[in-house]
Parts: C-alpha cells; structure tokens; sequence
C-alpha cells in the first residue's frame, strides 16, 4: 500500500519549481561583491538558496565575515518603496572561522591563537577553510607542509574543543589529510564534515565518506574531461 500511495503521489504531486538549498561555501564577504552584494544575495535566495555559510581564510579577514553577516541580517528587516515586508527574499548567513591551507606562509601561531579566542567568543557554525594543499611546488616543500599539518591539527583540535564541523580544504594531499585524519580524535560521524569541492578519486571519495564527511560537489563535475571525478562521487553515492 505505501508503494502505491507513493507512486500515485508522484504521478499527480507536481515537482517544486525551486528546492531549498544550503550553500556551505561562500565567499560573499569578499570586495568583489561591494557593489552589488545585495542584489546577489537577494538573486541566491530567488535560485533557492535559504542559507550560506561565509567562509573564513585569513585571520585579518575574520571580522569582515561578521560585518557581512551583519549586512545581510539588516537586508532582513529592510523595507521596499511599498513598506513591503522583504524578510523572506534573503537566505540566513552563517560564519565558518579558519586558516586556509594555500595561505599558510602568511599565517602566525598569534592568528591560530586569535581565531581560538574568536571562537571561544562568538562561537561560529563551522571551523574552515582549513586542511591540506600542494598544488604549488612551494607548497610541497618539507617545511611548508609540515607548518600546513601543524595548523591543520591544531584547528582540529579546536573542532574537537567546541564540537563544531569542519570544511576541507584538500588539494593534491588527499592521502596525506585522509592519514592525518584517521589519527586525530576529530569524528565527522559525530561533528559533520564536509570535504569542499572534493577532487580526489575513487578510493579517497570511499575513504572520506566512511569518516562521516560529506563531499562538496562543484560545476567542475560537469566538465567534459573531468570523467575520474565522475567516477569518484559515483563511488562514493
């Protein structure tokens, strides 16, 4: 009988123009969106979009994701020409703290400390952009990347402490942050995770999803030559 119900429901129940969406990933903060950050946010929520997550990088920009959030909270309660009520035109920001991986030359053991108060004090929805990146021949130099594992661990750790998500950031060093993972005491099973604009193959996207990590899926995914990234989620689905 519920088979039934279920199939007459899809027969005559006719799909959703827009499906609720959460963007776990933005970067709305940034200049670029100066001068039309709110047009953008308001054309986010109309393609569905009911949440976003600004995403931190650099320490010296941490604030600027709050005057953001700010931002988009006052558009909330802004009125059009008509006194409209514009409440529900724009999505909900959330804050992601983290030290990004590509930019660890510029990062300090003083901004770890400062984000770690920041996080005591305001306690955001998510610990990121943090992991692993060797995209560059710089960055896969001994002591480069050992100093990208020491900040990664260390942003687990406050993970761990706060018992927040994590967002991946991993390039080129997926068995590397796969090892680093599976050693530290940080569960996504427990905490969520996700691994953001996943780009791994087959056994990494098994590998992160057997630790509780969701994988973030890009436009790259249609990219005519992007078939191994195909197969990847493929697997892991």
């Amino acid at each position: 009988m519920f088979h039934t119900n279920s199939h007459l429901a899809l027969d005559h129940t006719p799909l959703p123009a827009i499906y609720p969406l959460i963007d776990t990933h933005t970067h709305f903060d940034a200049p670029v969106f100066d001068g039309d950050r709110q047009s953008q946010t308001q054309q986010a929520y109309m393609q569905g979009v009911r949440h976003l997550v600004l995403v931190g990088y650099l320490q010296r920009y941490f604030s600027r994701l709050y005057d953001t959030q700010q931002t988009i909270e006052q558009m909330h309660l802004s009125k059009d020409k008509d006194k409209t009520d514009r409440r529900d035109v724009y999505p909900v920001a959330h804050i992601a703290l983290g030290l990004h991986p590509f930019y660890i030359e510029q990062h300090t053991d003083a901004h770890l400390s400062s984000m770690a108060q920041m996080v005591q004090e305001r306690r955001p929805l998510a610990i990121g952009e943090i992991g692993l990146d060797t995209y560059t021949d710089a960055m896969k130099q001994p002591e480069i990347f050992a100093k990208q594992a020491r900040f990664f661990t260390a942003q687990l750790d406050i993970a761990v402490l706060h018992k927040l998500p994590v967002m991946l950031h991993i390039r080129k060093a997926h068995a590397e942050a796969l090892a680093l993972l599976k050693a530290h005491s940080y569960d996504a099973h427990k905490l969520g995770g996700i691994a953001h604009s996943f780009s791994g193959g087959e056994q990494e996207a098994k590998a992160f999803v057997k630790l509780g990590f969701k994988l973030g899926i890009t436009g790259q995914i249609t990219n005519h030559n992007a078939k191994k990234l195909r197969r990847a989620i493929k697997a892991a689905v």
